[in-house]
């Protein structure tokens, strides 16, 4: 008896070590990157052109060259990294810069912006300047502000510089600087980008300048027509409070902890359409629509400093000018909390992507399940890659779908088919008897979104299980919208 006991004990230590050994894919609720000591930035876009979003970090260490670092993404949330060893600044941003179709970089150094070009092989040129930081200017946008089809690069300062302004794509790397607001005064000011009008241009919408909130019109020529929205001294945001174009304000307002709504009537005209109570809040996050539902949702965290709560606050839009009760979600203990969304695996919901916590070399991902709810836990990686039958061949169109989806089926022996849609939970909700199929002669399913008892099954994240008598087995992700 002694001896199997001890024969136990070192199967149990070899399987240990070789789950630290063995490479193998996870998806793991922090990434932590040891070759540096603070994420500065994050921002994502398709940089190899695969068809999802990817994450480009900017970092910096006391004992190594600062760097950038891009996480690539195989298309359902596994990231992997690649170092590239070049100085930079406070920020990163990434878009299409010269004519070709590769987002390129966009970062700096201690006295530049610089240009980094996308080669397509995830490989980048070295760094070309293309204006001064005057010690502290930021890129926040990289969009085409004056409709002639090149990205400009929309500026402000991290430093105590109460200025914006937009540098010009003239295009083959020259810039112009415009100058749009500078009251010599200092201070902090945050310009934000979206659509305030019916025409295609940005817009914009101010903070922190002495009279208030201001919206500006843009004329298409790098001028802006001014107008005092209100006399808030808060962090607006530019968002989608309902169905109808264009977009609306929030104004996260931590001075009097409010949350101030206002709609957007159309040629210029604001109406404040609720002010809700934001007890403890400092810091908003990004404003996305969390659950595709055409309504902007938003988020939260109670204070920027260490000794504080260690988690983000969500908050879903319903519809009716105000939001439902906040999701608490553990982050860690924070500091300087940032976030940014994207949809990281490819399920059409937006996931958060949070930095600025301890440990400051690291970030979380907060996935999306497409049901309202946020885990740790990407939904999509949960059984998508497990070993499929070669014998079963499956095509879904459309996917994603809102009205039905159209299950094609192919073998390449003679079975019976076993066809299941289960929820992430394993729950099956709906069935169908498809009964034999023949060598290469597909079959088709038509299926409309409706679970057992014809009933109208929630939007989210599904697994269609395909199986045969032969014990083949294969399984895909279904998503309704």
């Amino acid at each position: 008896m002694k001896t199997l006991k001890y024969w136990h004990f070192l199967f149990i230590q070899l399987l240990a070590s070789l789950l630290f050994i063995l490479p193998f894919k996870s998806f793991s609720q922090e990434y932590a990157i040891p070759d540096t000591y603070l994420i500065k930035d994050i921002c994502h876009c398709d940089i190899d052109l695969d068809g999802d979003y990817d994450l480009i970090l900017s970092s910096n260490s006391y004992a190594l060259p600062d760097s950038l670092f891009i996480f690539l993404n195989d298309g359902i949330g596994y990231l992997t990294k690649i170092s590239l060893c070049r100085s930079n600044g406070i920020f990163v941003q990434c878009g299409l810069i010269n004519d070709d179709n590769y987002p390129d970089i966009i970062t700096s150094d201690a006295d530049n912006i610089l240009f980094m070009q996308n080669n397509g092989d995830t490989t980048f040129g070295e760094e070309v300047i293309l204006a001064p930081t005057y010690g502290g200017r930021v890129i926040e946008y990289i969009t085409d502000m004056d409709g002639d089809s090149l990205n400009d690069l929309v500026y402000t300062y991290s430093a105590y510089y109460c200025k914006w302004g937009i540098l010009k794509n003239e295009g083959n790397l020259q810039f112009t600087d415009h100058v749009i607001f500078d009251d010599g005064m200092g201070g902090n000011l945050f310009p934000r980008i979206g659509s305030l009008n019916d025409d295609s241009l940005p817009d914009a919408c101010l903070s922190y300048l002495p009279t208030g909130i201001h919206t500006l019109m843009n004329n298409g020529n790098l001028t802006f027509d001014t107008s005092l929205l209100c006399t808030n001294k808060a962090s607006p945001r530019i968002c989608k409070l309902n169905l109808t174009p264009p977009d609306d304000i929030l104004i996260f307002s931590h001075n009097t902890d409010e949350l101030i709504l206002y709609e957007n009537l159309g040629n210029n005209v604001f109406m404040n359409r609720n002010t809700l109570p934001l007890i403890d809040a400092l810091s908003s996050t990004d404003i996305a629509d969390l659950n595709n539902d055409g309504y902007d949702d938003y988020s939260f965290a109670l204070c920027l400093w260490s000794g504080c709560t260690d988690s983000i606050y969500i908050s879903i839009n319903d519809h009716n000018w105000t939001f439902y009760k906040p999701q608490q979600y553990y982050v860690g203990p924070m500091e300087l909390f940032r976030t940014g969304t994207a949809d990281l695996n490819g399920d059409n919901f937006s996931d958060i992507i949070m930095y600025g916590y301890s440990p400051r070399n690291a970030f979380k991902i907060l996935w999306n399940d497409g049901f309202g709810s946020f885990s740790y836990e990407n939904p999509v990686g949960i059984n998508e890659r497990l070993n499929q039958s070669t014998k079963l061949k499956i095509s879904l169109k459309p996917n994603p779908f809102s009205t039905f989806s159209l299950i094609t089926i192919k073998s390449t022996i003679n079975s019976e088919l076993k066809i299941v849609i289960n929820d992430l939970y394993g729950r099956p909700i709906k069935e169908f008897n498809a009964g034999k199929i023949k060598i290469n002669e597909p079959i088709e399913i038509k299926w409309d979104g409706r679970g057992f008892s014809d009933q109208e099954i929630p939007k989210g994240i599904y697994l269609l299980i395909v199986s045969d008598n032969q014990h083949n087995t294969h399984t895909q992700k279904i998503i309704k919208y």
